[in-house]
C-alpha cells in the first residue's frame, strides 16, 4: 500500500510542514574478478554515503535552532526519524501500528537553502547526513509496524523587506540564502561514515528584483557590501503578523562584496529583472525577530 510522508524528527528539531524528502544510499559494488574475466565471479558490498533530503515551509523552526547555519544541528545517540504514513484504500490513512519508519542515532544536519518567494510561501531545505557509532554498524534502521502520533501546524512565511547597504530594495520577487557549509565525511576500515567535519562556510544572498536602478552606483561588476538585510514575513489570517511583533524571520551579513549578476529578460510581455549576489563574511538566522 502507498505511504505518504509525515512530521520528521531531526534531533531537538521537529520538522512540520515537509512538503518533500527523499532518502539516499550512495554507494557502488566492489567486482571481484579473476586475472584475466571478463566477468564479475562475486560482488562485495563497499562504502555507502547514507542521506536524506528534506523540503519544508516550516522555516521558522529551521531558523530558530541556535547556529543552524553556521553549525548545523548535530545529533548523537539521539533520534532521527523519517515517517511515512500508510495509506488506507478507499479512505485517508490507517491507523495503529500499521506505519513505516526509517531511522537513525548519529548524524549531522544542516541548511542548504532557504528560498523566498513574493506573495509565495517560504521554504527551507535541508540535508541529513547519517554517522555510524563505529564504521561498522549500519547507521539507518527499517522499521515496520510503527505508530504515528498526530501532526502539527506551526506558520507560512513569505517575502519581508529587503535592504542592502541600508537601502531599501523595491520590487523584489525573489530572495534565495545560501548557507554554504562545506562538509569532509570520512571513512576508516568499514562501509559506513564515522566522521563528519564542517571545512568551511561561504555564505551567500541572492536577490531578484525589478528595480533596475537599485544600487545602480554598484556598476556591472563587484561592488563592497556592507550590509544585507532579508526578512520572512509571517502570515496571518487574511493578512500578516505585525512588523514590531518578534514573529518573523530575518537573514543577515554585516559585511561583504556585491556582484551584480544578470539583468534578464524584458519583452513586451515581461519585466526585466536584475539579480543581486551578495557573498557576506557571516551569516546571521534568526526565526523570532521584529521587522525594523
Amino acid at each position: 500500500m502507498p505511504n505518504a510522508l509525515s512530521d520528521a524528527t531531526l534531533g531537538s528539531l521537529t520538522l512540520l510542514q515537509v512538503t518533500g524528502a527523499d532518502f539516499s544510499a550512495n554507494g557502488d559494488p566492489i567486482p571481484g574478478v579473476t586475472t584475466s574475466g571478463i566477468d564479475v565471479a562475486e560482488y562485495f558490498g563497499g562504502p555507502v554515503d547514507l542521506r536524506a533530503s528534506f523540503t519544508t515551509e516550516d522555516i521558522a523552526s529551521v531558523c530558530a535552532v541556535s547556529n543552524i547555519a553556521t553549525a548545523g544541528l548535530t545529533v548523537s545517540a539521539g533520534t532521527i526519524a523519517i515517517p511515512y504514513r500508510l495509506r488506507a484504500n478507499l479512505s485517508t490513512f490507517a491507523a495503529g501500528s500499521s506505519h513505516y519508519i526509517l531511522s537513525g542515532t548519529h548524524g549531522m544536519i544542516y541548511p542548504t537553502s532557504f528560498n523566498i518567494p513574493s506573495g509565495g510561501s517560504a521554504t527551507a531545505s535541508l540535508e541529513c547526513i547519517f554517522v555510524s557509532s563505529d564504521g561498522a554498524t549500519v547507521p539507518v534502521a527499517v522499521n515496520v509496524s510503527q505508530a504515528l502520533g498526530s501532526e502539527a501546524f506551526n506558520a507560512i512565511h513569505t517575502l519581508g523587506p529587503v535592504s542592502i547597504n541600508g537601502t531599501t530594495i523595491d520590487k523584489v520577487t525573489n530572495v534565495t540564502v545560501t548557507p554554504g557549509l562545506g562538509l569532509l565525511v570520512e571513512f576508516y576500515r568499514h562501509n559506513f561514515l564515522v566522521d563528519c567535519f564542517i571545512v568551511s562556510r561561504r555564505p551567500m544572498i541572492e536577490v531578484t528584483t525589478y528595480d533596475l536602478a537599485a544600487l545602480s552606483a554598484l556598476g556591472s561588476a563587484w561592488g563592497i557590501g556592507t550590509a544585507v538585510v532579508a526578512y520572512a514575513r509571517k502570515r496571518d489570517g487574511t493578512s500578516f503578523v505585525a512588523d514590531a511583533t518578534a514573529e518573523h524571520c530575518s537573514f543577515t551579513f554585516a559585511d561583504g562584496i556585491i556582484k551584480p549578476v544578470m539583468i534578464s529578460g524584458g519583452a513586451a510581455s515581461t519585466h526585466a529583472s536584475r539579480t543581486l549576489r551578495f557573498f557576506g563574511e557571516a551569516l546571521v538566522v534568526s526565526g523570532a525577530t521584529a521587522i525594523t
